[in-house]
């Protein structure tokens, strides 16, 4: 599909006359390059985090640093679609893994939250200590996943009907799979304001 949608937009290059059609043809095409680019990327992901792939050394991280990482990064994003992000961390967080795969896990996560809640949304993340690890939740406002639709998320190239966001749809997959690998457990439930979504790790 990403192939097809940027041999159309060379060929519109191609054929535009105007400096403004030129203009728009290359910010399409800029478009479908970064789409391939970041679907290539999930796929690398996913290829590391399968059973028989060999992980990085595990040690211990401290799942606060990680998140305030995180933010930072998505800070911007959440700011172009005037986004409120809190956070509220208990300290000392720490479980055993990956840092790398930790990060892209709550990366992907908080990503999906931005991306589907309207402008002027929330997004709430929360980090508790618990006896045995840890658990994070990152909840927002937006509209929901159907009941119907939750037991399908976490499939490969799963996209929820009726959204019009772009997306590889890998990246709930690469979630759980880091979680699992992780000895972690995922649910989804209801977000804020009693809508919108959310998603509990228990580490």
């Amino acid at each position: 599909m990403q192939r097809k949608h940027i041999s159309l937009q060379l060929d519109i290059l191609r054929r535009a006359k105007t400096d403004v059609e030129k203009e728009d043809a290359i910010a399409e095409l800029y478009k479908g390059v970064e789409r391939s680019a970041h679907l290539v990327k999930q796929l690398l992901e996913l290829a590391r985090q399968e059973p028989d792939a060999v992980q990085a050394p595990s040690k211990i991280c401290d799942l606060r640093d990680i998140v305030t990482d995180v933010l930072e990064q998505h800070r911007a994003l959440a700011k172009d679609k005037n986004i409120d992000i809190q956070f509220t961390p208990d300290e000392n967080c720490n479980i055993e893994g990956d840092k790398n795969a930790l990060g892209i896990m709550v990366g992907n996560l908080l990503n999906n939250a931005i991306l589907y809640t309207e402008t002027g949304g929330k997004v709430q993340v929360s980090l508790s200590k618990t006896p045995d690890g840890a658990t994070l939740r990152i909840a927002d406002n937006g509209p929901g996943i159907p009941e119907e639709e939750k037991t399908r998320i976490f499939d490969r190239f799963y996209r929820i009907v009726g959204t019009n966001a772009t997306g590889s749809g890998l990246g709930l997959s690469i979630v759980k799979t880091i979680a699992q690998r992780h000895n972690g457990t995922i649910t989804v439930d209801k977000g804020l304001d009693d809508t919108g979504t959310a998603f509990n790790i228990v580490f």
